[in-house]
């Protein structure tokens, strides 16, 4: 099932890149604010943290409406920081957002889809330094979120925006460590869009 819905939104995307007026291949770095959510109060405070993502980018825009495409795959690190000596969580993610695009004015983009994304580990990192594996845990490994954001051109070159994205699926149904049930990822992203060939 899968892999259907990834080979339909690739023949989706190549049908309107023929179609499309004006596209482009960039790479995309960001600068994320990232929090694990959940119900409870729990036992311990949750901070969010600061991470990177970096994203190869196509994107499209067709040629008689100000609309397009984008497909931005890459990495992302997720996570939180505890309020505890022994306890800071970090989750490695290759993500996928496909994202339709609007201009409603020249040089300003607004994106709305979603971002699936497959969790590679979930560790939890000690101020030791000691590192345990926590992905028994972190058992969901696909993750479905709703992403939302803006972008401005700066110059012909480079694009600088703002993303939100929250998790429509759950990443743990419990962490008792924590005493926090039904956890699920979001983020807001800050990021820069080098773009390579028009």
């Amino acid at each position: 099932m899968r892999s259907r819905l990834v080979g339909f939104i690739f023949v989706l995307l190549l049908s309107f890149h023929m179609l499309a007026q004006e596209s482009y291949f960039g790479w995309k770095v960001g600068y994320n604010k990232t929090a694990l959510k959940g119900e409870n109060s729990g036992n311990v405070s949750l901070s969010p943290r600061n991470t990177f993502s970096s994203a190869f980018v196509l994107s499209t825009q067709m040629r008689s409406l100000p609309i397009g495409f984008s497909l931005e795959p890459g990495y992302i690190l997720k996570g939180t920081q505890i309020d505890h000596d022994t306890l800071d969580y970090k989750f490695h993610y290759l993500n996928m957002p496909v994202l339709l695009d609007v201009y409603p004015v020249k040089r300003l983009k607004l994106s709305l889809g979603v971002e699936i994304a497959r969790l590679l580990s979930a560790k939890n990192l000690a101020n030791d330094s000691t590192r345990q594996n926590i992905i028994s845990t972190y058992d969901k490994r696909w993750e479905v979120s709703a992403a939302i954001g803006a972008s401005l051109s700066v110059s012909y070159f480079m694009d600088l925006g703002i993303r939100y994205n929250t998790a429509l699926s759950q990443i743990s149904n419990q962490d008792a460590i924590i005493d926090r049930k039904n956890l699920f990822n979001q983020y807001t992203q800050l990021f820069i869009l080098f773009k390579i060939a028009n």
